[in-house]
């Protein structure tokens, strides 16, 4: 039979003291399994798995600052782009498909600077329903500029057919009183093209502002700018103007 022998006081004593020492480093190791396993309100949860693409362009012919703007909208709602000027670089983080379309976009905007012509015609109002309508008015612009104006009458004071290239800084002389001075953008997918700091100056030294604005423009369809008022002349006068890709023929010449 087994004999139930006295345990001395000193060995009891021993055995509640060293579970006394190891209760706190089993609560400890507990609480911080709770702490890695459970999200705690105020602590940074590591980030989601994403299935995000990095995609690294560098542009060759066009400047990446130019490009980020039109870009930006094409991103998706958790999308980012990075720009680094210093080596004309735009770094997108996005989904695949998002980021083929960027680059199709891309590719039809990062080329050589490709040959425009801009038709510019000066139209100045007459107020005189009487008055005889020119007919040196170009076709493209004869057709509808009726319409876009609310002048009775008008004559065509000046013309000239600009040749130019894609990011090409102009200023031009219209019927020895006014000129108008520009940059030109880059042609950019749906066939648009921005024309920069555009304005239309008067004076015999040409260095009166009449007109001044940036404007966009879509290929071979007329824009015309309603009449402004030349203070100096009391001239009302209107600017229409059409812009084509290609087939310039060097400038100078009457569209």
């Amino acid at each position: 039979m087994p004999v139930n022998r006295p345990v001395a006081a000193a060995q009891v004593e021993r055995r509640y003291r060293a579970h006394a020492a190891v209760a706190p480093l089993v609560l400890a190791v507990s609480v911080l399994t709770l702490m890695l396993l459970l999200p705690l309100p105020g602590l940074a949860q590591p980030p989601a798995e994403s299935s995000d693409e990095v995609f690294a362009l560098r542009l060759t012919y066009r400047r990446a600052q130019e490009l980020l703007p039109l870009v930006e909208p094409l991103l998706s709602p958790n999308g980012t782009v990075e720009l680094h000027t210093g080596w004309n670089l735009l770094v997108f983080h996005d989904e695949e498909e998002v980021l083929e379309r960027i680059r199709a976009f891309v590719a039809d905007f990062d080329h050589p600077p490709r040959r425009l012509s801009v038709d510019i015609v000066v139209l100045r109002a007459t107020g005189d329903s009487q008055a005889e309508t020119a007919d040196d008015t170009p076709p493209w612009l004869a057709k509808g500029v009726g319409k876009l104006l609310n002048f009775p009458s008008y004559r065509t004071f000046g013309r000239a057919r600009i040749g130019l290239l894609e990011g090409q800084n102009v200023e031009y002389s219209i019927g020895g009183f006014y000129a108008v001075r520009f940059e030109a953008g880059n042609v950019i997918p749906k066939a648009r093209i921005r024309l920069r700091h555009f304005e239309i100056l008067g004076g015999r030294d040409r260095g009166r502002r009449i007109f001044a604005a940036d404007l966009s423009l879509h290929l071979d369809k007329p824009l015309v700018l309603g009449f402004a008022r030349d203070e100096e002349t009391g001239v009302e006068l209107a600017v229409a103007l059409l812009c084509r890709l290609e087939g310039a023929d060097g400038g100078g010449g009457r569209p």
